[in-house]
């Protein structure tokens, strides 16, 4: 939207503005390197449309009035010379997604108990269920003894049955079962409480084929 920087983002859900994220540190000027926002005022479970739209400036409100005094301290001339009707761009492209509740993932060198279950064994991917299937269909017993990590097989193509031949990262049918059941087993273990820990053996790629 023009030749000036953007500093801010308009949110808006179902069509209806719920928030602006202020892209820069007004006290540097330096824009931020990742945004993160949550939607808080949402039903777990009900279907969302997203969509954004950049801004030159965020919208000068009681509440947020010295934040942009701050923000024109460090703006260009440019930036400040954008005018009110050119001030914010269009709508990107909207998204659908639906309200979960967020599941704590276990953190390096926090010290709080956890109970990993080794979610497979040697012979799982010749099950001929599915392994995903399998274990989507015992999620609640796990959660009942008391499991709150469970650990997972590779989950790529790859040129072992096993998984430990990754030919193909991004995809996700493999000997254990489709991608959506792959998805399917994710959304119950985290509707679980349940954190999932992929084995990934990153250093193994390797071609789509192995000799006999």
């Amino acid at each position: 939207i023009g030749g000036a920087s953007v500093t801010a983002y308009h949110v808006f859900r179902d069509g209806q503005a719920v928030d602006c994220i202020v892209s820069r540190d007004p006290e540097t000027g330096e824009d931020h390197k990742v945004l993160n926002w949550r939607d808080s005022q949402v039903e777990e479970g009900k279907a969302y449309k997203y969509t954004v739209s950049a801004m030159h400036l965020p919208d000068r409100t009681p509440s947020r009035s010295d934040l942009l005094d701050l923000l024109e301290r460090k703006a260009s001339n440019s930036l400040l010379e954008v005018s009110p009707e050119d001030n914010e761009g269009p709508c990107s492209e909207e998204i659908q997604v639906s309200a979960v509740v967020p599941l704590k993932m276990p953190k390096l060198g926090e010290k709080v108990t956890r109970v990993m279950l080794q979610g497979f064994n040697w012979w799982s991917c010749d099950n001929k269920r599915g392994w995903y299937n399998i274990l989507t269909s015992q999620v609640p017993e796990f959660e009942e003894v008391g499991f709150n990590m469970i650990w997972l097989p590779p989950p790529c193509k790859s040129a072992d049955k096993r998984g430990y031949l990754p030919s193909e990262w991004y995809t996700l049918d493999s000997k254990y079962g489709t991608k959506e059941e792959l998805f399917a087993l994710g959304r119950a273990l985290c509707s679980a409480g349940i954190c999932p820990i992929l084995d990934v053996v990153v250093n193994h790629r390797c071609a789509s084929k192995k000799d006999d």
